[in-house]
């Protein structure tokens, strides 16, 4: 019997995504990572610290989609996402306001992903 659970991990090719990926493929499940570093991602899936990789900006939701469904489609739905994308500034907050609220709100629509991915699983 296999009991691999499909796992989804965003900002997943590297540093504590990288980590988390590990820990899943460790216990047999098949790990699907997203991240922004096409480099990461390549690397991720040739070395096997992740069985299916994507190169996506997650702000960008029309190519969420259009991943997450190819992904699904190919190879099952998700039982397990794990939200680990972010943005890090270091700047005073009225600067941040005014200079990074895009930013800020492009890492937010990762809340879309993540209920598109949890809608998508349940079909």
């Amino acid at each position: 019997m296999n009991l691999a659970r499909r796992i989804l991990i965003t900002g997943g090719a590297s540093g504590v995504g990288e980590h988390i990926a590990k820990q899943f493929l460790e216990n047999g499940d098949r790990v699907t990572v997203i991240d922004h570093n096409a480099k990461a991602v390549e690397l991720a899936v040739e070395s096997k610290r992740a069985d299916y990789g994507f190169t996506c900006d997650v702000s960008n939701t029309e190519l969420v989609e259009e991943i997450l469904n190819k992904d699904m489609e190919e190879n099952g739905a998700y039982e397990v996402i794990v939200n680990n994308v972010g943005i890090s500034v270091r700047e005073r907050t009225l600067r941040i306001l005014i200079r990074s609220f895009g930013e800020t709100y492009s890492t937010l629509m990762l809340l879309v992903c993540s209920m598109y991915c949890v809608s998508s699983s349940l079909r």
